[in-house]
């Protein structure tokens, strides 16, 4: 068994204009956290060759296997997030506008649902592709490892954790949500959906 690394990625906000570069800045410090314990429990797991009795209650195993699910989905959803954040091409459009007017009617009706899913979530709203059903869908994820679809792609992600928004819009989740949802980069949801539904494979 081999070392791992996951390198944390570099993302350009230049294009965001409705969260300070505080506040950016400190939710990437919090990214990189999470890449870093990532490292640690795979490397863990990958090098350790003896870790104990197992036991669903408590072992070193499952805190490790716990421990890693909740951290590299963190990983992969701020990654997404920060991925589509940006306000250049903030115009719905293309295979996704045709998607969620087949799903939701129109793109008002969309927004509204997935807004009111951000509010009810502690962690995550993804607008995602359901292989299966072969559809968007729409995810609300109390935590990084608990709400997620099995079989879908994240098309597009927001963060409603507090440490996303706070040092700049305290409480008002609703505020953050309505302007971030105006930052959203539709281009990149777009090449996201390209490339899921060209690579689609369900055993479904």
């Amino acid at each position: 068994m081999v070392n791992l690394n996951i390198q944390a990625k570099q993302f350009n906000f230049n294009g965001v204009d409705v969260l300070s570069d505080k506040q950016l800045g400190e939710h990437y410090k919090i990214y990189t956290n999470y890449v870093n314990k990532t490292n640690e429990t795979m490397n863990a797991l990958s090098t350790q060759a003896d870790l104990g009795m197992p036991d669903h209650t408590y072992s070193k195993i499952r805190g490790l296997k716990v421990g890693e699910a909740y951290a590299f989905d963190a990983v992969k959803l701020h990654e997404y997030y920060f991925g589509n954040l940006n306000k250049q091409n903030s115009k719905c459009e293309g295979k996704i506008m045709d998607m969620i007017n087949k799903e939701y009617g129109n793109y008002s009706t969309f927004e509204k649902r997935f807004k009111d899913v951000a509010q009810s979530v502690h962690g995550w709203a993804v607008l995602s592709y359901d292989k299966t059903l072969q559809k968007l869908h729409i995810c609300g994820l109390d935590a990084h490892d608990k709400g997620v679809i099995v079989d879908s792609s994240p098309i597009m992600v927001v963060d409603v954790y507090e440490h996303a928004y706070f040092m700049d819009y305290g409480t008002d989740r609703a505020s953050y949500i309505n302007n971030v949802m105006m930052n959203v980069d539709w281009k990149v949801a777009n090449d996201r959906l390209s490339k899921v539904v060209s690579a689609e494979v369900s055993f479904v």
